[in-house]
């Protein structure tokens, strides 16, 4: 049962970076081969994000194969999404997807550290993707109906 409504995906890059001075699609900027792609390893952002990712940039989320990183415009990583922002802000690729609330913590919990980055909309984004509580499979039942009861008497049916 999912918890909570992100905000759109939006994608993020350096400041001084004026490739990405108007709002484009997604489609747009995965096409551009002289962006490069920064993803996160096995890590959906959403149907539709993924589709495009894959159609166009030839990746598949749940294959490791990173034979590719750099070449189709894209790079690979593990590290979370702080570390992301970093290898971002450090040249490491020119871009990354994430939701806009996410974008909006980091800028608030770091606003010391002056994140050299801002964002865009995306045009052609616009469903929200929602999280959930993922489980083991040796959760029963029982205790799944208790975690989705507890989840719809805090936050409601989303």
């Amino acid at each position: 049962m999912p918890f909570y409504n992100d905000k759109k995906n939006i994608i993020v890059h350096r400041k001084e970076d004026n490739r990405f001075e108007e709002n484009k699609t997604l489609s747009d900027y995965l096409s551009n081969f002289d962006l490069l792609l920064l993803l996160k390893i096995k890590y959906s952002y959403g149907e539709y994000e993924d589709s495009k990712i894959s159609s166009i940039k030839k990746h598949d989320i749940n294959k490791m194969d990173d034979s590719n990183d750099g070449v189709t415009g894209f790079r690979l990583t593990y590290t979370d999404n702080l570390g992301m922002l970093k290898q971002i802000e450090n040249n490491r690729a020119d871009y990354m997807i994430m939701a806009l609330n996410e974008f909006e913590y980091f800028e608030k919990e770091y606003k010391d550290e002056k994140l050299n980055l801002t964002y865009k909309y995306l045009n052609d984004v616009n469903k929200i993707n929602q999280r959930a509580f993922l489980c083991s499979k040796k959760v029963t039942k029982l205790e799944l109906d208790k975690i989705n009861k507890s989840i719809i008497k805090v936050v409601g049916k989303l």
